[in-house]
């Protein structure tokens, strides 16, 4: 990881509070566990090594709770982080909990790949997280498929809407906006652009005629939509339109699985055991060791190596 002796030190005794804590197969495991998220997770590595293992904690917690890979979950955390969907890690972990404990287990890999995936889009509509993980906890209702195609519809979205094209403009002339306004004010990014697109989806609840209603969001999003189905043309734009504070409680979601994880008995000895271990091989790597250097290096001064 290329880290300085300083930030080593610390990540390897958070390693060993990690293991302690009861999060690993070993303390190996703990110390693999522990690079995964400094690899990713790169601002971690000035943190004081209480920080580090908490922070792999909680995502220890998430991968074991999930069965999901944790350089996967931690990476795509990070990516979360760098597209404005979390403000740090801690609520980037956050979000996917709340968003994996309401979706099947079968998609929640599909969850996973969206965030990451189509993480920039989000970004340049000024798409909160919350939003975000809301939208794709809706759409995972159809499966693997609605996810894509509701990640794709946006995609297509920031194309189409900022083209400057006859069909986009039909459609904003329909939703009595002025095209070069829209236009400008999505791709300034940001509140601009949130609240520009939110403008547009408030124009498209307010259509009353289906086929003018179709034919505008079609124009807007595209064949993924179609793909979705005409008919459910007015439940996308409904859920588009209402996406804010779905998740409910999200701060702190994944500290309360990994208590709820670890309030057992076998698992409260098991930390104690482990805390005894830790404490053993500190106290032995402390004391012992440096003992038994300075012998060996009195052996080798005095009598060759």
């Amino acid at each position: 990881l290329n880290l300085s002796v300083e930030e080593a030190d610390r990540a390897s005794k958070a390693a060993g509070a990690l293991y302690s804590s009861n999060w690993g197969d070993s303390m190996e495991d703990a110390a693999e566990r522990t690079g995964i998220v400094l690899s990713s997770l790169q601002d971690l590595r000035g943190q004081s090594a209480d920080e580090i293992a908490r922070m792999t904690g909680l995502f220890s917690a998430f991968a074991d709770g999930f069965e999901i890979d944790m350089a996967r979950a931690s990476q795509v955390a990070g990516q979360m982080v760098k597209t404005g969907m979390a403000k740090d890690a801690e609520e980037a972990v956050d979000l996917l909990t709340v968003a994996f404990q309401r979706v099947p287990a079968a998609v929640r890999e599909d969850v996973l790949d969206a965030t990451d995936e189509y993480g920039p889009f989000f970004e340049q509509l000024g798409i909160s997280g919350e939003a975000a993980m809301t939208m794709l906890v809706n759409a995972s209702e159809k499966g693997m498929f609605g996810i894509d195609k509701t990640g794709d519809a946006l995609k297509e979205f920031t194309i189409r809407a900022t083209d400057m094209s006859t069909t986009t403009g039909a459609a904003y002339e329909t939703l009595g906006l002025n095209q070069l306004t829209m236009t400008n004010e999505l791709l300034a990014g940001g509140d601009r652009a949130e609240a520009a697109f939110a403008k547009i989806m408030e124009g498209l609840t307010g259509i009353q005629d289906p086929a003018k209603q179709s034919q505008a969001a079609l124009a807007l999003f595209g064949t993924p939509l179609e793909d979705l189905g005409t008919s459910e043309i007015p439940q996308f734009i409904s859920m588009l339109s209402n996406m804010g504070g779905g998740l409910g409680d999200v701060a702190g979601a994944t500290q309360r699985m990994g208590d709820t994880m670890s309030n057992s008995a076998s698992a409260n000895i098991s930390a104690f055991l482990r805390t005894l271990e830790a404490g053993a091989t500190e106290a032995i790597g402390g004391q012992v060791l440096p003992a038994l250097n300075e012998v060996t290096g009195v052996l080798v001064r005095d009598w060759g190596p």
